[in-house]
């Protein structure tokens, strides 16, 4: 894992500051921090045993198949809720759409979502 630079440090620390600002700018709306991340989850190939004579080099051929899914999880961190959705690749419409899900407040009213 990469070290943190003092140029993260720094955006973090005028971090509050910066929310401040924009419920300053916005008073009628309600501005809230959420973090968000995105993880690969899936299936790989699994090595067998097979059968073969004691000291012999054997080579089994793996018929390599990868199965994908996409984890795309936002969480508050001030009140621990989290909002999730399992999607099938990662693009920029993909990530959009997950972006629209969650502005429309979908987190309120389900906590297991599931797109395939």
């Amino acid at each position: 894992m990469p070290k943190p630079t003092r140029l993260a440090n720094r955006s973090l620390q005028k971090l509050p500051e910066q929310v401040a600002l924009v419920q300053h700018q916005h008073s009628q709306a309600s501005v809230q921090l959420w973090a968000m991340d995105e993880h690969r989850i899936g299936l790989k190939p699994i090595l067998r045993r097979v059968w073969a004579p004691i000291g012999a080099t054997v080579h089994v051929p793996v018929a390599q198949r990868y199965e994908w899914m996409y984890v795309f999880a936002f969480v508050h961190p001030q009140s621990g809720q989290t909002y999730w959705l399992v999607l099938p690749a990662v693009s920029v419409e993909v990530f959009s759409l997950t972006l629209a899900a969650f502005a429309k407040g979908g987190w309120e009213q389900d906590q297991t979502n599931r797109l395939s």
